[in-house]
């Protein structure tokens, strides 16, 4: 009796422990953080990760919009290059964090574009010329220093070098910082990746918007 009763204890406790593995494994992360299983089940995703993903999901679809705009209502040849290399760098990076997020059902289909976005959109979309350039150029430097600070909070910068025009993303040392769960991991590799690129943008846009500043006469050819 004792070894039959001593039998179904150990059973049961490898049972246990085998439906706890197989818990972790489909969800992707562990008791510490919630994502969504293999199979689709809707688990708990920290509000941090959902306030990243929306953020930077609607300060990208606003530099797309927006370099739309210069591209066609610039009046420097820099702006409008500067809002062609918005439009095709932050698709691309948006695609990717679209992808990371839609892994764990994060939906990025409510964050468009929010009101502040919208009233500068509006606002920009009623200048052309030198003035929609100095508009504009000043937005992308506001914009871009926010999109730094947020993606700068889940990277380690190991030793703070910025990216001057002309170099490539890869000069700089940015490593992501660790995470507990699959999400927060893939999200903080999306940082490190996009923040290089980031940097490359906010010194570019300074230099332009220091040139329309001055008055340069680097006008496009209309």
């Amino acid at each position: 009796m004792k070894t039959a009763g001593l039998t179904t204890v150990v059973c049961a406790l490898a049972l246990t422990v085998a439906c706890n593995a197989d818990r972790r494994d489909s969800t992707g992360r562990t008791d510490n953080g919630a994502a969504v299983g293999t199979s689709g089940e809707s688990v708990d995703v920290s509000n941090a990760d959902k306030d990243f993903v929306h953020d930077l999901t609607v300060a990208g679809n606003a530099e797309v919009e927006l370099g739309r705009l210069a591209s066609t209502r610039g009046g420097n040849a820099q702006v409008k290059e500067f809002g062609q290399m918005m439009v095709k760098d932050h698709t691309s990076a948006g695609d990717q964090l679209k992808q990371i997020a839609s892994r764990s059902n994060v939906d990025t289909g409510a964050a468009a574009i929010d009101d502040e976005h919208q009233e500068l959109i509006t606002k920009l979309s009623a200048l052309k010329g030198a003035d929609f350039d100095r508009e504009y150029m000043k937005a992308m430097v506001d914009g871009h220093q926010d999109v730094l600070d947020k993606l700068q909070s889940r990277v380690d910068e190991r030793d703070r070098v910025g990216v001057a025009t002309g170099q490539k993303p890869k000069d700089v040392n940015v490593k992501p910082e660790p995470a507990n769960d699959t999400l927060e991991a893939s999200l903080n590799a999306w940082a490190a990746s996009t923040l290089p690129v980031v940097k490359g943008h906010l010194e570019k846009a300074k230099a332009v918007k220091e040139a329309v500043d001055r008055g340069g006469n680097n006008t496009a050819t209309r």
